[in-house]
C-alpha cells in the first residue's frame, strides 16, 4: 500500500473512533434514530475499505477480518435498536474501541507501506549523482522505483527554446527506463521525487521540459529532494572569495523548492545554510538546517565502487592505448569545462591548439583522452556563435588525425578510472574526483603560454634601488638580483639554502643599512639577514615556529634602529634591533583577535598604517585594526566599521587611515574622531565586488589602490576624495598584483598570473615599463627535477599550471611515476542518503 494510502487508512480509523464515541452521546440522549443512522454509514464506509483492502493487499490481510469482524457488531447493535431491544451502552462502547484498536494496529502493523519514488535525471552524463542513491531504493522491497530521463532543450540566444534531447537510450543497461509521456504524475502523486538539475528556467544555456521546473512538480509530491549533478572544490565557510564564486548554487530555484538539499560534504552545507540564510532573512536559519544536508556526493560512490579492470574500453581506444609490445601508455583525461572557456574565449582557443600539440609530441608514451563537458560546444553555439566554427574545426581536426581519444559517451567516471592523470579545469566534477581516487591532476590556466621554455621567476615583495630589484623568489629558495638595464637575473652567490626547491621560504624583504638587507620568513623558520657588501649572510631564530608554516609575516617596517616584522600567520609583531641583532616580541593583541581567526589564518590584510608613534594594522577577518605605539609597546584593539567587514589591506597618510574592504570598497578612517567615509569607486574597474585591491600606497596627496580582482588600479585624491582609474592592465583580465612599491616617482606592479612587473610613470600617470624576470641563465635550476621535488613528492595530488608546473613537466613526472589510484573505503552515501530520507 502507498504511504499515502496508508494515511489515508489510519485517517479513516480516526473517523470511526469518532463516530463511536458520537454514537454513544446519541444513545446516552436516547436518540435512537440518529444513532442508527450513523451506524449504517459506519458499516458501509467500513465494508468499503474492506473492499479498497483486498484489491491492494489481497484476501489475506488480516486487517480485513478485523474489520469483518467490526462491520458484524455494528451490525448487530443496529438490528437491536430497530427491535427495541436493551442495549448496555457503555459495554457496547468498550467493544467497539477494542476492535477499533485492533483494526489501526493491523493497519500500522500488517500492511506493508510501499514508497514510490521517482528519479528525474535529464543528461545521461550526470547520472552518476543519483546512481547510487537509486541502487538503495531499488533495494528497498517497500519501494517502487521509476527511472524517467526527462527531456532538455539548447537555448536560443534570445532565450527560446531549440533542440530538445532525450538521452534515454544512453543509460547504463542495469536502469530500467520508463518514458516521461508513460507516467502520469498527477494521478500518482510520487512519494519522493530526486532531481539534479536545479536551474529551472534561469540556464542560459539549456533548460529541462518547463513540466519538470522544481516550482512545478512540487505540485505532485510532498518530498522533492535535489541532489546537485556536480562536486565542488571543497571550500571553507571562511572563505569568502571562494564563495563568492559560487554562491548562485545555493540560492537556484532547486535548493529553494526542494524539500531536501543534499550537498556534497558539512562544509559546503554551511556555506548553503549561510547563503541561503543571508538571502532570505536571519530568521530563517532554523528552516535551511533542517532542509539541508551534507551526507556527499553520490558520485563519489560511482568512483569508489569501481574497479579499473571492470571498465569495459573499446577496441579503438586500446588501439591507441597500448604500445607495440603490448604495454600501456600513461593515459590523460584532458577536460574543458563551461565556466573556463566563456571567459577566456579565444585565449582558451589558442591554448587547447597548444595543449595538442603537445600531447601530439609525447604520442609515444602518452595518449590523450579528451572529453569536452557535454554541453560545452552547445553552449558556444548559443552564447558565443563566433567562437563556434574555429572550436568545431579543433575537434575535428583531432578527431581526424585519430592519434588521441575523444570521448562523448554518458559515462565520464571511466575516463576517472581509466586515466593516470587529470589535466584540465578546476571547476570540473573530475577534479574533486582525481582527489578520491589519489591520482595526480594538473589545473590548467590559458594564462600560461606554453611555447615560452623560460623559466620566469615570481616573488612577494622586493627592494627597488639603482635601477636594480633584489627579491628572494617565491619559486624555490633562492635570493636574486635583477638588472632593469639589461635585463638579466643572477643568484646571490654564498647563499646556504638548506633546500632550493622549498617555496616561498622568505616574502618580505627590506634594506635596513646601507649594505644590510633583511627578508622575512613566510614558510622558513629563521630571519635571514643579507650584508651586500661583505656577501654574508646569516640567520636570526624566531621563537615557536612550529611544523609546516606559511606566510609567517606578510611585509616589514623600519621605524628609527628597529624593523618591525608584521605578522602573517606568525602570532606576534617582531621586532627586530638593527644595531645589536636581538629579536622582542608582542602579542597580547592576539588574546582580544582569536575569537575572529582560525588556526593557519593570516592575520592581517597587506600593509600597515602609521600615524606618529601609532603602528595600525587591519584584520584580514573581521572588523577589527591592532593599534600598537611604538614607544610604549602599548596594544589596543579597535572596532572599525560593521560587524560583516574585514579588510585586504591598509595604508596612512599624516592622519588617517585608509581601509581597502573585503566586500570591495575603500575608505577613510579618522583614529581620533573614528569616523568612516567610503569612497564612491569607479563604477568599470572590472571587479566581482570582493577583494577588489591587494594593496595601498600613499605618495602625494594620493593614494593608490592596487588590483587583486579589480582589472585596473585606482586613484584617490586625499583631498577630495575623488577616485578615478589608473590603467595598468592591457588585458580584459583581472590580474592579482602580489607586490606593489612606489620609488622615485614610479608605481611598480608585480602581476603574478602573467610573471610581469610593471613600471608606471606617476607624473605622466601611464605605464612606461614592462618587465618579465627570469632565472639565471648562466646558473638555471634543474627545471625537471624542481617539478618531480616540489609538485609530486608532496600527500596533496593537485597542482596548478604555471611557467615551474607547466603541462611537460607533469607529464614527464606521470611517466616517471607508478601511481595507480586508491579507494579508501566502499562507497556508502546514496545509502545513507536514502536511509536519511526514508527515515525523516
Amino acid at each position: 500500500m502507498r504511504k499515502a494510502q496508508k494515511e489515508t487508512a489510519l485517517s479513516f480509523v480516526q473517523t470511526l473512533y469518532q463516530a463511536n464515541e458520537h454514537i454513544k452521546e446519541l444513545l446516552d440522549q436516547k436518540d435512537t434514530v440518529q444513532a442508527m443512522e450513523l451506524l449504517g454509514q459506519c458499516q458501509q464506509e467500513a465494508i468499503s475499505f474492506g473492499e479498497l483492502l483486498e484489491k491492494t493487499e489481497g484476501e489475506a490481510c488480516p486487517t480485513i477480518g478485523y474489520i469483518e469482524q467490526y462491520c458484524e457488531e455494528t451490525y448487530q447493535l443496529y438490528v437491536k435498536l430497530r427491535e427495541n431491544e436493551p442495549v448496555n451502552n457503555k459495554q457496547t462502547h468498550k467493544l467497539f474501541r477494542r476492535q477499533l484498536i485492533q483494526v489501526e494496529n493491523s493497519v500500522k502493523n500488517d500492511i506493508l507501506q510501499e514508497l514510490e519514488i521517482v528519479f528525474l535525471p535529464y543528461n545521461a552524463s550526470m547520472w552518476d549523482s543519483l546512481e547510487s542513491v537509486w541502487k538503495a531504493a531499488d533495494e528497498d522491497p517497500c519501494c517502487n522505483v521509476y527511472v524517467i530521463p526527462i527531456p532538455y532543450y539548447d537555448r536560443n540566444k534570445d532565450g527560446s527554446l531549440n533542440k530538445e534531447h532525450w538521452e534515454g537510450n544512453l543509460f547504463p543497461d542495469y536502469v530500467p527506463v520508463t518514458r516521461h509521456e508513460d507516467y502520469d504524475f498527477a494521478e500518482r502523486r510520487p512519494d519522493v521525487i530526486f532531481i539534479h538539475n536545479p536551474y529551472d528556467n534561469f540556464n542560459y544555456v539549456t533548460s529541462v521540459h518547463p513540466f519538470f521546473y522544481s516550482k512545478n512538480l512540487k505540485r505532485f509530491t510532498d518530498n522533492l529532494v535535489y541532489i546537485p549533478y556536480f562536486i565542488l572544490d571543497e571550500i571553507s565557510p571562511d572563505d569568502r572569495q571562494e564563495i563568492e564564486k559560487m554562491k548562485h548554487f545555493c540560492t537556484a530555484p532547486g535548493v529553494i523548492n526542494a524539500d531536501k538539499v543534499v550537498v556534497q560534504s558539512e562544509d559546503l552545507r554551511q556555506i548553503y545554510i549561510d547563503v541561503a540564510t543571508k538571502a532570505a532573512g536571519a530568521d530563517t536559519r532554523g528552516y535551511w538546517t533542517k532542509k539541508i544536508s551534507g551526507l556527499g556526493s553520490p558520485k563519489a560512490d560511482k568512483v569508489l565502487n569501481s574497479k579499473k579492470e571492470d571498465l569495459i574500453v573499446p577496441d579503438g581506444w586500446m588501439k591507441k592505448i597500448r604500445k607495440p609490445d603490448g604495454s600501456w601508455k600513461k593515459i590523460i583525461f584532458y577536460n574543458i569545462s563551461i565556466g573556463p572557456f566563456l571567459y577566456y574565449r579565444d585565449k582558451m582557443l589558442d591554448k587547447i591548439r597548444d595543449v595538442l600539440e603537445i600531447f601530439e609530441e609525447n604520442r609515444d608514451d602518452v595518449v590523450l583522452l579528451w572529453r569536452p563537458h557535454p554541453l560545452l560546444e552547445a553552449t558556444v553555439e548559443s552564447m558565443h556563435p563566433e567562437l563556434l566554427k574555429r572550436y568545431q574545426e579543433l575537434v575535428d581536426d583531432y578527431r581526424r588525425s585519430d592519434w588521441g581519444i575523444y570521448d562523448d559517451t554518458a559515462d565520464m567516471n571511466r575516463a576517472v578510472l581509466l586515466s593516470d592523470g587529470y589535466y584540465g579545469d578546476t571547476n570540473a566534477s573530475a577534479v574533486p574526483l582525481y582527489g578520491i581516487t589519489r591520482k595526480p591532476a594538473l589545473i590548467q590556466d590559458p594564462n600560461v603560454n606554453m611555447k615560452d621554455k623560460s623559466f620566469k621567476l615570481s616573488f612577494e615583495d622586493a627592494v627597488i634601488e639603482k635601477e636594480k630589484l633584489i627579491f628572494p623568489t617565491g619559486d624555490c629558495d633562492m635570493i636574486c638580483l635583477y638588472d632593469f638595464k639589461n635585463g638579466i637575473t643572477k643568484k646571490f652567490k654564498g647563499y646556504a639554502s638548506e633546500d632550493i626547491f622549498k617555496q616561498h621560504q622568505y616574502g618580505a624583504v627590506c634594506k635596513y643599512g646601507p649594505h644590510e638587507y633583511l627578508f622575512a620568513p613566510s614558510s622558513g623558520s629563521k630571519i635571514l639577514l643579507y650584508h651586500s657588501e661583505k656577501n654574508e649572510f646569516s640567520y636570526i631564530d624566531i621563537e615557536n615556529v612550529k611544523g609546516e608554516s606559511s606566510k609567517l609575516f606578510g611585509t616589514t617596517l623600519q621605524n628609527g634602529k628597529y624593523v618591525y616584522l608584521l605578522p602573517g600567520t606568525y602570532p606576534a609583531i617582531v621586532r627586530f634591533d638593527c644595531e645589536d641583532n636581538t629579536v622582542d616580541y608582542y602579542g597580547n593583541w592576539l588574546n582580544k583577535l582569536k575569537n575572529h581567526v582560525k588556526k593557519g589564518e593570516e592575520l592581517f590584510g597587506h600593509g600597515c598604517g602609521l600615524i606618529g608613534e601609532n603602528l595600525f594594522l587591519a584584520s584580514k577577518t573581521a572588523n577589527q585594526l591592532v593599534k600598537f605605539n611604538l614607544l610604549t609597546q602599548a596594544e589596543t584593539l579597535i572596532t572599525v566599521g560593521s560587524s560583516d567587514t574585514s579588510y585586504s589591506a591598509i595604508c596612512s597618510d599624516e592622519k588617517n587611515c585608509w581601509l581597502a574592504t573585503s566586500d570591495g570598497t575603500v575608505m577613510r578612517w579618522d583614529p581620533v574622531s573614528q569616523k568612516c567615509e567610503i569612497i564612491d569607486l569607479p563604477q568599470d574597474i572590472g571587479s566581482s565586488g570582493y577583494l577588489s585591491f591587494s594593496g595601498l600606497l600613499y605618495f602625494d596627496k594620493r593614494i593608490y589602490a592596487v588590483p587583486y580582482s579589480a582589472k585596473d588600479a585606482v586613484v584617490i585624491n586625499q583631498e577630495t576624495l575623488q577616485a578615478r582609474i589608473l590603467h595598468t592592465n592591457d588585458t580584459m583580465e583581472s590580474c592579482w598584483c602580489s607586490f606593489s612599491r612606489i620609488t622615485e616617482n614610479k608605481l611598480y606592479l608585480y602581476y603574478s598570473e602573467q610573471r610581469r612587473l610593471l613600471e608606471i610613470d606617476l607624473l605622466q600617470g601611464k605605464p612606461s615599463n614592462s618587465y618579465t624576470i627570469y632565472e639565471d641563465q648562466d646558473d638555471p635550476i634543474s627545471r625537471k627535477d624542481f617539478y618531480w621535488k616540489n609538485c609530486w613528492d608532496k600527500s596533496k595530488n593537485q597542482y596548478i599550471e604555471a611557467d615551474s608546473n607547466s603541462l611537460s613537466f607533469f607529464l614527464d613526472a606521470v611517466k616517471r611515476s607508478s601511481i595507480d589510484g586508491h579507494r579508501e573505503k566502499a562507497g556508502l552515501i546514496g545509502k545513507q542518503i536514502w536511509d536519511s530520507i526514508v527515515n525523516a
